[in-house]
């Protein structure tokens, strides 16, 4: 108890912690000390450490010495002041947003740009990618209330109007009132500039009703909408703010993607430019979900940013100390899980009370409030696998300990079983968390399922998983330790397979054959790949009743995925992921098992624009290692014992 309550004090002086973004402390950036005076030091961004000015004044002493020595008099030193603020404004978007920016508050109150916690985590990614020369993309997903549109377009602002000239910048929304609104945050801004610093006047871009220019900068700040984005092409922009794009709604016409390829293009990927896809979730399968994920998975070039409810003031009670232990002795289980990802007790206890006052269902609140990215995109349709039950999956994902590929003698056929070597690759298609363990000699210990995608990029991945059953004889879990994903020939892929068995001391090679390319022997019978891997790789997976081989029926190798069997393969999927039965190490099939629903005609698959090879490949490995395969035992002990990797030890 004592401990639970010193690690939540730690959190609440994380997100309490002291921040003065006029002298600097508590800035995200890094920062080096400046004296002002002999008494004064405030905080300065590291970029501004060259400035001729700056390395004077640490020579000197400060920057007070500094002006005493060049006038000799105070009346010159402060004549001078003023034009080291407006030097340091370039540098240091905080500072300028607390001394020059106004904003509105809730109550439509005037008062500064200071920024909250999450504010200033957001602002981490942003600046980030600025003084790194690269574009800035990002992906936001909000909560609500913390102000990450109005970071965005402040921050575009201070660009325009202190760092770039002639850089343009776009608001788009879904309808174009809302743009007028966010822009309007940047009104205000420019009603209360201090105009010593920078007389901030916005007129019409060429007679524009809807566009603005800021005079002196050649710098238009413009609006579009998604239902009318026509206005989007009347001036050219390096800045794109596309809010709520999660709820733009695809038509025959018009889709968020053919609107957003459009964009982009217009957009050069060069440094200052900036793209930021932002909106509260909308379920799973649409365009912003798209996004998110690949932004989460490092396929794009946007960084993922989330913010949870918990690390949002505005969400917690507070609790005496006298009244901790009573308040964590009532905590149920969905609040111990958002204990486990970081949430205060008092941010707890607002959740417990809101969702009561308000009648929210746990859905409702993780839509609205979301407590992680998965939770966020809780799908509103009829979703197989219970959210609940994923996020317990996710706590055991982990980056994989090394990517490559198998590699033998050849590419494909026989020979490349022989002389069988893991070769390290960036970017390759296999992805092991723990190599094949070949110091025990075991039977039925590993299980290799594949489900069969397409060739073209575009289509259905092909899936190669593998489940280790080692520790199934002491009564604990199977775990995934290797996949291999990825679009390829058929027939390449079945080898790709095999060698994956093999390496993995002969698994049980169970091959999804639907997809399979079938040849006539000229007999009327037909065969495909498997029949031919058969004859080099003898532990391959046969659905024909050993009964009737020895009747004389032919063998036929691999797994018939039907109405039927998906069932019983989905079924052992979901029980399994109920009781936690097995371990998961992948994030992608757990990302999968969010978007897998249930349809209007009772089948069962991904959401619309989604992919769920790896729901049905991790399903086949769980049937045949907890339902059809026989227990594991040890034939002979060759050296020292595997180490158990620590489940608690994973992270997301």
């Amino acid at each position: 108890m004592q401990k639970i309550i010193e690690e939540n004090r730690e959190r609440l002086n994380t997100l309490y912690s002291f921040y003065d973004p006029l002298t600097g402390e508590g800035s995200p950036l890094e920062r080096f000390p400046f004296p002002m005076t002999q008494k004064e030091t405030v905080y300065l961004p590291m970029a501004m450490e060259a400035e001729p000015i700056v390395q004077a004044s640490l020579k000197v002493g400060s920057l007070a010495e500094l002006f005493a020595l060049a006038h000799d008099n105070k009346s010159h030193a402060q004549e001078n002041m003023p034009a080291f603020i407006r030097l340091r404004i370039q540098y240091d978007f905080e500072f300028w947003g607390a001394l020059c920016a106004k904003i509105r508050d809730k109550l439509a109150r005037v008062i500064p740009f200071v920024l909250n916690y999450p504010q200033r985590k957001f602002l981490l990614v942003l600046e980030g990618m600025r003084l790194s020369g690269v574009p800035i993309r990002v992906v936001l997903l909000k909560a609500r209330q913390w102000g990450g549109s109005t970071l965005l377009r402040l921050y575009m602002g201070w660009i325009q109007i202190f760092l770039k000239a002639g850089w343009g910048s776009a608001i788009c929304t879904t309808v174009e009132n809302q743009a007028l609104h966010i822009r309007g945050m940047f009104d205000t801004v420019a009603d209360y500039h201090p105009k010593q610093v920078f007389d901030i006047h916005l007129k019409p871009y060429r007679q524009s009703s809807k566009n603005r220019e800021i005079d002196g900068r050649n710098c238009v700040v413009g609006i579009g909408s998604y239902e009318e984005p026509d206005n989007l092409r009347a001036f050219t922009f390096q800045m794109l703010h596309l809010s709520e794009c999660a709820f733009w709604p695809a038509t025959i016409n018009k889709s968020p993607e053919g609107l957003m390829q459009n964009l982009r293009s217009t957009i050069p990927r060069e440094e200052y430019t900036l793209i930021a896809l932002e909106s509260t979730a909308n379920g799973v399968g649409n365009f912003f979900h798209g996004e998110w994920i690949k932004s989460e998975r490092g396929e794009s070039g946007y960084k993922p940013v989330f913010i949870p409810f918990f690390e949002i003031e505005e969400y917690q009670i507070l609790i005496e100390d006298k009244n901790y232990s009573q308040f964590i002795e009532t905590m149920n289980e969905k609040e111990w899980d958002l204990w486990r990802l970081g949430a205060t007790l008092e941010s707890i206890l607002w959740h417990r009370t809101f969702q009561k006052e308000e009648n929210y269902s746990d859905e409702a609140m993780s839509e609205e409030y979301p407590e992680s990215p998965s939770a966020a995109f809780v799908s509103t349709g009829r979703r197989i696998f219970p959210h609940k039950y994923t996020q317990r999956l996710r706590i055991t994902c982990m980056e994989p300990e090394e990517r490559g590929e198998l590699r033998g003698d050849e590419a494909t056929g026989p020979g490349s079983l022989q002389n069988l070597e893991f070769h390290p690759q960036p970017g390759g298609n296999l992805w092991v968390w723990t190599k094949p363990d070949h110091t025990i000699d075991m039977e039925h210990r590993y299980v290799v399922f594949v489900d069969i995608g397409g060739r073209h990029h575009k289509s259905n991945k092909s899936v190669v998983r593998v489940l280790d059953r080692y520790w199934m004889m002491e009564n604990e879990k199977p775990e995934f330790v290797c996949t291999w994903r990825g679009n390829i020939d058929h027939d390449k892929l079945a080898w790709i397979a095999t060698q994956a068995a093999q390496w993995y001391c002969n698994a049980l090679l169970v091959v999804e054959d639907n997809s399979l390319d079938r040849q006539d022997d000229g007999g009327g019978h037909f065969y495909t790949i498997l029949d031919e891997i058969a004859e080099h790789y003898e532990n391959l997976y046969s659905r024909t009743d050993p009964d009737k081989i020895k009747q004389g029926a032919p063998i036929r190798y691999g797994f018939v995925t039907n109405r039927k069997t998906k069932t019983m393969i989905i079924d052992a999927l979901y029980a399994a992921a109920r009781e936690g039965d097995y371990v998961e190490r992948d994030v992608r099939a757990v990302d999968e098992m969010d978007v897998f629903e249930e349809k209007d005609n009772g089948r069962m698959g991904a959401v619309d624009g989604m992919f769920d090879d790896m729901v049905i490949t991790t399903a086949g490995c769980i049937w045949c290692g907890l339902k059809d395969m026989p227990a594991p035992y040890i034939v002979k002990q060759r050296h020292a014992t595997p180490t158990k990797r620590i489940v608690g030890e994973a992270s997301m």
